[in-house]
């Protein structure tokens, strides 16, 4: 009778976690729905005692209300004593949520023991030991989860990445990925970690070597491609933009390629090719006021002034009662202020009455009228504005002090300092 109260009891403790501990973002192999293919675990023979009870209520209850820590410790307890893998599932659900690494470690080994068939617990498994240094342990996990699902090794060798980036020897990381990978070398996403790790490790020859080899295995793939450029271009930078323009030409929906392509050749300042690449990506992004406003910086910059104005309103015209008109407003004032045409600039920094943008107009709004001697009315804007934190708060002061300061009105930038 203990034994099936106590069954009983874990099902309605349990029914909040039913759903698994939320991951890290990346784990070694991903499963669609381990519920439907994983048989149900063997459970023990334990009868409820009093002491039993009174632990599971305790650990439920600082679950509930806030006492993450005690929760974890609780219920950990009750995994080592009951071994029962629902307990253990649970205790490596709280001690993960709680941030306790060497707890939440035992916890998923403990579960994956007893349950020994969930991908669900190895996988955890896996992600706490490789983030975590433990290579050797890690490996023989990797190696087992990587054989159970060979269609899906392309994505795990991704996440694999994902986790090692995480690892403080660099070096130690590189070497244990190169032994995991060398049965998959077929695998385009395999070669692709290997070369982000190379590089990580600063082995920029290997790192260069394995990002061709992806992309000779997987040509259409855009990450694979911008990787091989972007190590490219350390020691070659025309030839890495040579690499993207023919990858674009083949390839051309890829818009992240393009942007890519596009931000390095404005690094190179090849402004008109640049200019160029972020037009035919306004076209496949109609409406983007960032890559609106990079062609008008663009154009600022080759000192086509009445260009860049009319790019800029020309996506100001599509974008009504859109989010980016306050960020086009935006622009257009800081290209009049480039113009030196205060007047205009305050007419967009005011059209922006709201968003993320109005804090820096109104900013603006009061560097300007200040700069044009208006500074009681350049004060007041100041003062209306909502700070949305104290930072911003002590910045507003002190802008407003200095206003002062530079009026030679003293004593009352001391009094605005000790408000």
């Amino acid at each position: 009778m203990k034994s099936t109260l106590f069954s009983v009891l874990l099902f309605s403790l349990l029914a909040a976690c039913a759903h698994a501990p939320q991951a890290p973002n990346t784990s070694p192999v991903a499963v669609d729905d381990p519920a439907l293919t994983v048989p149900p675990p063997v459970l023990p023979d334990v009868a409820l005692t009093d002491r039993l009870l009174y632990e599971f209520l305790l650990g439920d209850f600082a679950a509930q209300r806030g006492r993450p820590e005690l929760a974890a410790q609780v219920y950990l307890d009750l995994a080592r004593a009951t071994r029962d893998p629902r307990v253990a599932r649970r205790a490596a659900q709280l001690t993960f949520e709680a941030h306790q690494y060497d707890q939440s470690l035992e916890a998923f080994r403990l579960w994956q023991q007893l349950e020994p068939a969930s991908p669900l617990a190895k996988q955890m498994l896996v992600s706490l030991l490789v983030s975590g240094g433990k290579l050797a342990e890690a490996r023989p996990h990797v190696t087992e989860l990587l054989a159970s699902d060979p269609q899906g090794a392309g994505r795990s060798f991704i996440n694999l990445y994902g986790l090692l980036a995480r690892v403080p020897d660099k070096a130690a990381a590189l070497a244990w990925l190169v032994e995991v990978a060398q049965p998959y070398p077929q695998v385009a996403e395999a070669h692709w970690a290997l070369a982000q790790t190379a590089a990580a490790a600063n082995q920029l020859e290997p790192a260069l070597a394995e990002a061709q080899r992806a992309t000779a295995l997987r040509p259409e793939w855009d990450l694979a491609v911008m990787l091989q450029a972007q190590l490219t271009q350390r020691t070659q930078p025309e030839q890495a933009a040579t690499l993207l323009a023919r990858h674009l030409a083949k390839y051309p929906e890829q818009q992240n390629v393009r942007l890519f392509h596009a931000r390095m050749l404005l690094e190179q300042k090849q402004y008109i090719p640049a200019r160029e690449e972020f037009a035919t990506l306004l076209q496949q992004r109609p409406g983007n006021a960032e890559i609106a406003f990079a062609i008008a910086m663009i154009s600022l910059q080759l000192g086509e002034l009445e260009r860049a104005e009319q790019e800029l309103r020309a996506a100001l015209a599509g974008t009504s009662g859109r989010k980016d008109e306050d960020t086009l407003h935006f622009y257009l004032g800081q290209l009049n202020e480039a113009k030196q045409d205060e007047a205009a600039a305050l007419t967009h920094y005011r059209q922006i009455k709201g968003g993320e943008r109005h804090y820096d107009a109104q900013l603006r709004v009061a560097y300007l009228l200040n700069k044009q001697g208006q500074v009681t009315q350049a004060r007041e804007v100041l003062q209306q504005v909502q700070p949305g934190n104290d930072a911003q708060r002590v910045q507003l002061l002190l802008i407003e002090a200095q206003f002062l300061r530079d009026a030679a009105q003293y004593a009352e930038s001391f009094k605005v300092l000790t408000r």
